[in-house]
Formats: C-alpha cells, sequence, structure tokens
C-alpha cells in the first residue's frame, strides 16, 4: 500500500490511487473505498489524516452498528483522535 502524500497548504492525498473516484467533491478531498466495518481498516485514512495534520473526527451515518460504531472505536484505539 502505498502511504498518502500532502502537500503545502492545502492537503492532496494521493488523488492518483485506484479507489478514488472522480465524483463530486473538494479537489482536496480523497475517497477511499471502506472494506471493512471500521473506516480505518484496510485504508490509508489513519496515515492521510496523520500526513493532514487532522486531530479531531465527527462521524455520522445511519447504521450504528454496522460501521459509524466499529468507526468510532477504531479511532478510540488508535489514540491520536479526540
Amino acid at each position: 500500500m502505498i502511504p498518502p502524500t500532502s502537500s503545502h497548504g492545502s492537503c492532496a492525498i494521493r488523488p492518483d490511487l485506484p479507489s478514488f473516484r472522480s465524483s463530486r467533491h473538494w479537489p482536496s478531498e480523497a475517497i477511499f473505498d471502506k472494506l471493512a466495518m471500521s473506516a480505518f481498516e484496510g485504508t490509508p485514512l489513519n496515515f492521510a489524516m496523520r500526513d493532514c495534520g487532522i486531530s479531531a473526527i465527527a462521524i455520522a451515518g445511519i447504521a450504528t452498528e454496522i460501521g459509524i460504531e466499529p468507526t468510532a472505536r477504531h479511532a478510540a484505539d488508535l489514540g491520536s483522535f479526540r
């Protein structure tokens, strides 16, 4: 897996990765395909967020037990997010 990179000013998170989709989003946003219950498992999300200096997250969704709770617990386990 290739770790994400960041640029000066805005954070560019490897838009050349195969999982990046060109849908409606900001140019500095990256989209990662979630492969497991947690968004941090099997994706470079943790590295991307650390490279961009992100230390707090807000998680929203529809089905708490399917993706939201596992992602929140995983973020807490990583210890770098508030």
